[in-house]
């Protein structure tokens, strides 16, 4: 058993209907790259809350950061549903429709990223996927004749990306 998951795990027996204990336990689960062990916590934590968008966020992200892109998106878009304000969400529909080919669906995402990157970047940049694989997708949405990254925005991204690397 790792250092912390002893502490979650005691946490969740004493209130094992508490959807935040499970979220946490997702969420420690997530950072050592346990995946099926993440998506089953936050599948718990979602038994119990099944609005919670922080879980269904960090499940389909987690799923999307290992390759598993056509079972991230479900999750991603419920979240995204439940807080369409949620950059780390958006940033892995996109990547997840992208790998998947799914163009039509993925215009309006992609329109959506771009204006909340020019917004800020909110939350934990690092959980966010490389600016450098999005770069792709969104330089050839400009391509098609969408908006596009202004420069400055990306620039800004690399830069956050890289301070806390």
């Amino acid at each position: 058993m790792l250092d912390g998951e002893r502490f979650l795990i005691d946490g969740i027996l004493n209130e094992p209907t508490d959807a935040n204990m499970w979220y946490q336990l997702g969420l420690f689960y997530r950072t050592h790259d346990m995946v099926w062990d993440c998506v089953r916590a936050m599948t718990h934590a979602l038994r119990l809350l099944p609005t919670y968008a922080q879980a269904l966020a960090v499940m389909g992200g987690t799923l999307a950061d290992n390759t598993n892109y056509t079972l991230a998106i479900a999750p991603l878009e419920k979240a995204l549903q439940l807080h369409p304000g949620d950059l780390y969400a958006r940033a892995n529909i996109v990547l997840s429709n992208a790998w998947t080919c799914q163009w039509v669906r993925n215009r309006h995402h992609i329109e959506l990223f771009i204006q909340q990157l020019q917004a800020g970047l909110d939350g934990d940049v690092k959980a966010f996927p490389a600016p450098a694989h999005m770069l792709f997708i969104i330089g050839g949405y400009r391509e098609a004749g969408g908006l596009g990254l202004p420069l400055m925005t990306y620039r800004r991204w690399v830069d956050a990306w890289a301070q806390v690397s």
